[in-house]
């Protein structure tokens, strides 16, 4: 014990001893050699600067008193292992070629700690620490099972090589910077920080069973990053760049204090190769960004943002079986194909989905499907067995291949669209439809505008609907519109079911085929064709117009209408006989027939019939009404009636059936009337 202490010596030995300066100078001590000051105590009052070849101080003590500074060197190793403390009332400040702080080993500062390292340090089970900034700089740094700290400062841990913390806790009052030459692994270790910025130099980050958490913002640049039963979380704003390698955020509810993942109380920005979120977490209270490779949310996996979620991954398919990918504001996906069976993809605002694939089976349970406010799909090939995609206002899907809805649901609250991008060139659409056992249904209107569509299933609209097809089609379905509805393609279409209009019905065809049993109905009726074939009902609480160049209104066809208007070239009404029973075709008016047509057949006791006037001419102008002269009527076996004014003008009519009763003759133009 001295006032003050100077010590120059080719070697110390201190072991179990004391060395204690009582005054408020400098004390110096310098080794050439090795320090030992094992189960010793060197202490100062005032500043201590301490120099040696190497340094031991297993169980010794090295301390200044008050806000004295402590500066350590040594050319070689720096052993404080063994409940060694090294301790300053000010800053501490180490220099070592190695530094050994293990098995309870205490490297303390009141104010700042400094390490600057040429080799390794290891801190297992061990305590670096400062009640300001902590600062480390060194070839490596193994705190397993240790603590490195600046409780009320920044942490700073440079390390050329790899930086270990498994089990450990590296944390700050402040900001925490971590840069590691050679990865960084967290496994059940804890990182803490008002801020924390981590650089791996592109190497792997493992944070399974770990934490890393700050108060505020976390930026992490890394290479492959393991987070595994795992917790990332922050209080602000959270920005992840793996650098184009994978990131594994598995087991969510295998982390140790409650649900782990990656967690931000702000934004999300995340930067990714493959991603794998099996049984994991993603989730942001803010706007979450994600630019990925494949990524994987399955299993009860789950992308949650309560504002924007916007993933892209760049081509590379995006998988959520039976997991959960929803925003509380819009939802943008793009990838190369997107897998939803048993998956729940929706937003409270806009859902927009853009894939070459999209499979969405099997989802028409609780919590499962594709929904949002709005919908919106921009894809390929759709697959919607068993599914269902739903929208509180639109749905819009946008397809130049297929769309396979068998056995699902496609549903809007106000508006569903099905459209080929090709729509205005029809010749060019390519979209196929499939409804077979699926519905479609919108609150305010359907649109389906397509090449092909299978024409079964259920199609409904509690206002408006229009089906425009380029190709053939077959209706085996009850479609049903509560306004207009609108049925037509640029080839042959066959009605073997419902089409049916609240409003008005308008029915188009290269060819139109209405068979035995199926019906064309609406408050106003109008079917246009090429050549028409009607075996069943057309009809209208109003106004029917048909206008084909062919019709034939065959066995059981029937056509009715309040005002009913034909125009053709051709009209055929006949009778025929299937399976041994003979049906006779009826065209009937409620108030009054016009029929403008060049050659007109009816024939065995078929029926044409106005309950008021009745007017037959050669065309029907634009109010639809008939005019000008035909040039052949041929009534063989058949009746023309109406319970009003009945005005024929033909160039010939042969009227071989004396059904008909003539009460006046005029044979100037061949027009009859009574």
């Amino acid at each position: 014990m001295a006032r003050q202490i100077t010590i120059d010596a080719a070697a110390l030995s201190n072991r179990g001893g004391e060395i204690i300066q009582t005054g408020t100078q400098a004390t110096r001590i310098t080794v050439v050699g090795a320090a030992d000051n094992t189960g010793g105590n060197i202490a100062s009052n005032g500043p201590m600067n301490v120099a040696a070849g190497s340094l031991t101080n297993h169980g010794g003590k090295l301390r200044t008193t008050g806000t004295s500074s402590l500066v350590i060197s040594t050319t070689d190793a720096l052993d404080n292992s063994n409940h060694g403390e090294i301790g300053a009332g000010g800053n501490t400040t180490v220099q070592a070629g190695s530094l050994h702080n293990d098995a309870g080993g205490r490297i303390t500062a009141v104010g700042d700690l400094a390490a600057t390292v040429a080799g390794a340090v290891s801190n297992q089970g061990g305590t670096l620490a400062a009640n300001n900034n902590t600062t480390i700089h060194a070839a490596s740094l193994n705190n397993d099972g240790g603590t490195t700290a600046a409780v009320g400062g920044k942490l700073s841990v440079t390390t050329s090589g790899a930086t270990t913390n498994r089990g450990g806790s590296l944390q700050a009052g402040g900001a925490t910077t971590l840069v590691s030459g050679a990865g960084l692994d967290n496994s059940a270790g804890k990182v803490f920080g008002e801020r924390i910025a981590i650089d791996t130099r592109g190497q792997q980050l493992t944070n399974a069973l770990g934490t890393l958490a700050a108060t505020q913002g976390i930026h992490l640049k890394t290479g492959v990053l393991l987070n595994d039963a795992g917790l990332i979380q922050s209080g602000g704003a959270l920005t992840l760049d793996t650098q184009g390698q994978a990131l594994s955020n598995t087991n969510a509810a295998g982390y140790a204090n409650g649900q782990g993942g990656i967690i931000s109380a702000d934004t999300l920005v995340l930067n990714a190769g493959a991603v794998t979120n099996t049984a994991g977490y993603i989730g942001a209270k803010g706007a979450i960004t994600a630019n990925t490779q494949q990524f994987s949310n399955t299993a009860g996996g789950q992308v949650f943002s309560q504002d924007a979620l916007s993933v892209d991954t760049n081509g590379a398919a995006y998988d959520n079986t039976g997991g959960q990918t929803q925003a509380m504001g819009d939802l943008t996906l793009a990838a190369g194909s997107i897998h939803n069976t048993s998956g729940l993809i929706r937003a409270l605002q806009t859902t927009t989905l853009s894939a070459a694939d999209i499979l969405n089976a099997s989802t028409q349970g609780t919590d499962q499907g594709i929904e949002g406010k709005n919908v919106a799909l921009n894809v390929s090939s759709l697959h919607n067995g068993a599914g269902a995609i739903r929208s509180d206002v639109n749905t819009t899907i946008t397809s130049g291949g297929t769309v396979n809805n068998a056995d699902g649901l496609i549903s809007a609250g106000d508006t569903l669209a099905i459209l080929d991008p090709n729509r205005a060139n029809p010749a060019a659409k390519t979209l196929a439809v499939i409804n077979t056992g699926g519905t479609l249904e919108a609150g305010k209107g359907v649109l389906l505008d397509a090449a092909r569509f299978s024409g079964d299933g259920t199609l409904v609209s509690n206002q408006d609907l229009t089906v425009a097809l380029s190709q053939d089609v077959t209706n085996n379905a009850e479609v049903i519109a509560n306004g207009n509805l609108s049925y037509g393609t640029t080839g042959k279409l066959t009605n073997n079911g419902k089409l049916l209009a609240g409003q008005a019905l308008n029915v188009s065809g290269n060819e139109v085929i209405n068979a035995v049993h199926a019906e064309m109905s609406g408050a106003r009726t109008t079917v246009k064709a090429g050549t028409l074939s009607n075996r069943g009902l057309i009809d209208s609480a109003g106004m029917t117009l048909i206008q084909a160049d062919v019709l034939g209104n065959i066995g059981t066809g029937r056509i009715y209408g309040d005002q009913l208007s034909i125009g053709a070239r051709q009209l055929n009404n006949d009778a025929e006989t299937v399976a041994g029973a003979t049906s006779a075709a009826t065209i009937a008016a409620r108030d009054f027939l016009d029929i403008g047509a060049t050659e007109i057949n009816n024939r065995n006791r078929a029926l044409m019939f106005s309950s008021g006037d009745l007017v037959i001419g050669g065309a029907l102008d634009g109010d639809h009404y008939a005019v000008g002269q035909g040039a052949v009527l041929n009534n063989e076996s058949a009746t023309i009636e109406s319970l009003g004014a009945m005005s024929i003008s033909m160039s010939a009519i042969n009227n071989v059936d004396t059904q008909l009763q003539i009460g006046k003759v005029s044979s100037q133009s061949n027009t009859w009337s009574w």
